[in-house]
């Protein structure tokens, strides 16, 4: 055995040191009184027993309670669903009733995350994003699981993990800014490939159903959203570099190979599908050329004004001392770096640079955008604790003491956290049963066919989900794109809003009545239309949301 960098591993149970020693392999030993044995064997044995265990995912469930009461897809919520997640509840909708996503719907997220919403509808009961709300609730259970593991993994602390995730719902609750997002989704497949991905990388085993799942978690990912694969990137790079050097070709092939057998599963899947629906084309155009060019419609101006957002979320949910610390302690012992557990945490912090610039690429300062930092930066955070109550101090009360005012910030978001649920189920006044998108689409419903069309010109989708009525076109709501540069999107727009007219057409009165309208948003040549064609209904006139039906 080569004795590599080591640090002393403190067994409660034995009040004895052990050393912590790294093969030559990479393969993790622990060296006592001169006799070594295989820390795989134990791996999975925390050494405190059931009760910190058990307690541990006791507090795991009040971080899933309070973040999944926070959704406004909630069956307990006073609110509509968001625009995203209505936009994506029309595609799921709409499949369920024929149309074909990308054909008949225009959106530039993946078809997988199209797939989620079609089951969700497929599982109301009684509101039209019931069932998206389940969903969501066992997506993420499944993340935090897979957090808790990751960290009991590396640290043998399953207390800490607990406690360090309900710490963490403040920045969840943020982040998930009242729920339905494609990152939501991708954030359970990267923490479950995460987990996988460390196992690899500590123990150098190779198991064949975690790498075809890594395969599987990021093909999923990325037909939820190119954008959001870093991880995959980081870490396969990191594995590529690494058995390059060590001239492992062997088990450079094996690992390459079971990760591309699961991706390209996803990718087979998607093929045959597209194939079959008929919209091929029209997919790779909306999920790949519509989507980057909505993500790089931006300067860098507003990248540096959305990164300065996104750090001070950062500290607001007491994240950026624990980072310091792990910062520190990373940078500090690079000397260490032929350990695979330093060039872990060396990888992690690559990761979320990495990640964090994917977040701020499009220049937009959105909460959700941050959901795939998550796992990032709750790792660094349960590395850094661990990394504290190691510390060779004369009192354990000064690393409790640490600990604790690291954790002030949190302890004041968990207190915001509260107040939130108490906004979305309590105290806000029920928009559901009030609501000016529940009045209008009531209004459209009771006077129109299921099969006429309809036009809700850049809100959300709820009146459509409401009215059980589709758009006119595939351009139900508008993605947020400057339509100046896709004149073919543009003429079709208006060919449809000519030769289909809707029935009913709403729009913001702020953005009706506003002077100097022009088409980078379509907002011009749709007002022109409105007046030309419609009559106001008398009852919205005064509203927020104008309604107008067609002249007869």
């Amino acid at each position: 055995m080569i004795l590599g960098p080591f640090f002393k591993y403190e067994n409660m149970a034995l009040k004895e040191e052990r050393l912590l020693i790294f093969s030559g392999s990479g393969k993790l030993s622990i060296a006592n009184h001169g006799g070594d044995f295989d820390l795989d064997a134990v791996e999975e044995n925390t050494g405190e027993g059931i009760y910190p265990k058990l307690l541990g995912y006791l507090f795991l469930t009040l971080n899933f309670v309070l973040t999944m009461l926070s959704l406004w897809t909630s069956p307990f919520s006073h609110f509509l669903a968001g625009h995203d997640a209505s936009m994506f509840l029309y595609f799921g909708q709409g499949m369920n009733h024929g149309l074909v996503p990308y054909r008949d719907m225009f959106d530039h997220k993946g078809i997988v995350l199209y797939w989620i919403q079609q089951l969700g509808v497929c599982l109301n009961f009684g509101r039209y994003d019931s069932g998206i709300w389940l969903i969501e609730c066992v997506f993420y259970l499944v993340t935090l699981i897979f957090m808790f593991r990751t960290i009991v993994f590396l640290t043998k602390r399953p207390l800490m993990a607990g406690v360090l995730l309900f710490l963490a719902t403040p920045l969840s609750v943020v982040t998930f800014d009242f729920g339905d997002y494609s990152e939501e989704f991708a954030l359970t497949l990267i923490t479950i490939a995460l987990y996988f991905f460390i196992r690899l990388i500590v123990t150098s085993k190779l198991n064949w159903r975690h790498l075809i799942s890594i395969g599987i978690c990021g093909g999923l990912t990325f037909f939820i959203r190119p954008n959001m694969i870093t991880l995959w990137v980081v870490f396969c790079g990191y594995l590529l570099i690494k058995l390059l050097i060590q001239k492992e070709f062997v088990q450079l092939g094996r690992i390459a190979g079971g990760i591309f057998l699961g991706g390209a599963a996803v990718c087979v899947l998607v093929f045959i599908y597209a194939l079959v629906v008929g919209n091929l084309d029209q997919m790779i155009y909306q999920t790949f050329t519509v989507n980057s060019e909505y993500a790089l419609a931006t300067t860098w101006a507003d990248r540096y004004l959305a990164a300065q957002g996104f750090f001070g979320l950062a500290n607001k949910t007491g994240i950026s001392s624990v980072l310091i610390i792990y910062g520190l302690t990373t940078f500090l012992n690079l000397d260490r770096l032929r350990d695979s557990r330093w060039q872990l945490r060396l990888v992690i912090v690559i990761f979320a640079a990495v990640n964090f610039l994917t977040v701020i690429l499009s220049g937009r300062y959105y909460a959700h955008y941050f959901i795939t930092m998550i796992p990032s930066v709750v790792l660094m955070a349960a590395l850094s604790v661990d990394d504290i109550l190691r510390m060779a101090l004369p009192h354990a009360r000064v690393k409790y003491a640490i600990i604790g005012l690291l954790m002030v910030p949190a302890l004041f978001g968990i207190r915001d956290v509260g107040h939130t649920n108490m906004q979305v189920s309590v105290t806000t006044p029920n928009y559901r049963q009030t609501g000016i998108d529940v009045q209008e689409a009531r209004y459209i419903k009771a006077r129109t066919r299921p099969e006429d069309p309809i036009y809700i010109h850049r809100i959300n989708a709820n009146i459509y989900l409401l009215s059980d009525r589709f758009a006119n076109s595939r351009f139900f709501t508008l993605p947020s794109l400057d339509y100046t540069y896709f004149p073919k999107l543009t003429a079709e727009f208006k060919q449809k809003l000519t030769n289909n007219r809707p029935k009913f057409i709403a729009i913001q009165r702020i953005l009706y009545t506003a002077s100097n309208l022009n088409d980078a948003h379509l907002d011009k040549m749709t007002v022109t239309f409105i007046q030309q064609h419609y009559t106001p209904v008398k009852k919205f006139q005064n509203t927020d949301i104008l309604l107008f039906q067609l002249n007869k």
